[in-house]
């Protein structure tokens, strides 16, 4: 292929710069020789030593890229955009005032996607369920990744969550924040750390001493939450998802295995 510069870069990547104008990056393993104009191998000198070639047409000579069929994200040049699918399980740090005996380990899931906007940066968005044996949270976040290799990244989630109090009869969802903040090991695990703020609201019956009648209050109040865990991504969070269900199936005595 005759293009018209390379340029390479210490992340490992050489950007091809075509004679149209266009460019494309090229990680160096897959860079077979590269050639002046004059037809000397300057392989070496490019990938080497660091030095750019080009403006005059240049011969270079790769291995075609692949499409990518997974499920679990990379940096550019490998990916431009990839999906984004989490799923595991978190645990309360601090203690539930409504709930203080509980420690509840609750289950996320995140369904997306994101895009590769820079070799080092990614923006998207995700929607987001958590449950536990008090309560159900649904939310959207935004989403922001920072690829510190090709497959080291530290996610960063902020987002509107709407959370029900499922033990409280008559409750409903009422909105608050969820932050997030992870690191990811190759889009197949990550370390989750994740802060939720939301409204809780309590009615109970009031009656004064002396009184034969009473009435109904209703108490409100904002409560913060820390929770720790792992997340599996990709198709690992789908393996997961599945065997958990089918788990949790199976010690309610729906199902019944057979071996």
């Amino acid at each position: 292929m005759i293009v018209a510069r390379v340029e390479p870069s210490s992340l490992g990547i050489v950007r091809v710069i075509h004679e149209d104008g266009s460019e494309e990056f090229v990680a160096n393993h897959r860079i077979r020789w590269i050639r002046d104009a004059d037809g000397r191998d300057r392989t070496s000198y490019v990938l080497d030593r660091g030095k750019s070639l080009g403006d005059a047409p240049v011969s270079i000579r790769y291995a075609a890229r692949r499409a990518s069929r997974t499920l679990r994200g990379s940096p550019l040049p490998t990916r431009k955009s990839f999906p984004v699918i989490q799923a595991g399980l978190l645990a309360r740090l601090d203690r539930d005032q409504d709930h203080p005996s509980d420690h509840p380990v609750s289950m996320m899931l995140d369904l997306g996607g994101m895009k590769n906007v820079t070799e080092r940066w990614s923006a998207g968005w995700s929607l987001c369920f958590a449950g536990d044996e008090d309560f159900s949270r649904l939310g959207t976040k935004v989403r922001f990744r920072r690829w510190l290799g090709p497959a080291i990244a530290i996610d960063a989630a902020p987002g509107i969550l709407f959370a029900k109090d499922i033990s409280s009869y008559g409750s409903h969802y009422l909105p608050g924040f969820v932050g997030e903040l992870g690191v990811s090991f190759g889009d197949w695990v990550s370390v989750t750390a994740q802060m939720e703020a939301s409204r809780r609201e309590r009615y109970y019956f009031y009656r004064q001493a002396g009184w034969f009648e009473g009435v109904s209050r209703l108490e409100g109040r904002t409560e913060v939450s820390w929770y720790f865990g792992g997340k599996f991504g990709g198709e690992a969070a789908i393996v997961g998802t599945f065997g958990t269900l089918l788990l949790a199936m199976i010690l309610a005595g729906g199902v019944s295995p057979t071996f």
